[in-house]
């Protein structure tokens, strides 16, 4: 099997890996990340690679309150 790349420091978009989290059944990587906002979110490495997750959520909380207004 092969070892997930060290991302502890990288930044993808507002989040800031801190830490590898528990697989996700021995097979997925995840890592525990800090949003710009200061909330604390678990991803897999491939969402965040892949861009797919870019905040804790804060991001389409905003674009939402954008739209509204």
């Amino acid at each position: 099997m092969r070892r997930a790349p060290n991302l502890v420091g990288t930044k993808f978009e507002r989040l800031t890996v801190i830490k590898q989290a528990e697989s996700l059944y021995g097979r997925r990587s995840r890592w525990i990340c800090k949003c710009r906002c200061g909330n604390v979110k678990t991803a897999l490495g491939q969402s965040l690679k892949s861009g797919r997750v870019k905040s804790c959520g804060c991001l389409k909380a905003e674009k939402l309150k954008e739209y509204k207004n």
